[in-house]
């Protein structure tokens, strides 16, 4: 998410992104438990969280209890790593049972666009930051 700050920014008026390199689920989690202590989280959440380990359904489904009431646009990962499905699953199944979540699924999309990727096949080119922001925009 961090390589599709400017492009968020640009798709969503007034979005915050909070995105920073190497952030694991259960930082991520720290992270709402103290923006919400703080009064500082929307009535809509993007979670990009996942590119970085694994997700346990328990992480998920705590993260999801700190959000009840919120609209949470869940966005699943694209990256070589032997966690990608076991993540993606967990986010999958989650969506499922969490009626205030909504999946967007950039696993699916990305594997037929390879181009968006930098040589390392994780982080985006610099024009792909609008691709991301366009898919996640359509469920904000």
């Amino acid at each position: 998410m961090l390589d599709a700050r400017a492009a968020l920014q640009r798709a969503i008026p007034g979005i915050d992104v909070d995105a920073v390199v190497g952030r694991q689920f259960s930082a991520g989690i720290a992270d709402v438990t103290m923006r919400l202590a703080a009064g500082h989280l929307g009535q809509e959440v993007i979670l990009g969280l996942g590119t970085n380990g694994p997700i346990a359904p328990q992480q998920f489904d705590d993260m999801m209890q700190l959000l009840r009431g919120r609209r949470v646009i869940v966005v699943n990962v694209h990256v070589a790593r032997p966690w990608a499905d076991e993540v993606n699953g967990v986010l999958n199944q989650g969506v499922q049972h969490w009626p205030n979540a909504v999946l967007v699924d950039w696993s699916t999309f990305s594997e037929s666009h390879p181009e968006l990727f930098g040589s390392d096949g994780i982080h985006l080119e610099p024009a792909a930051g609008a691709v991301y922001a366009d898919l996640v925009s359509l469920d904000v």
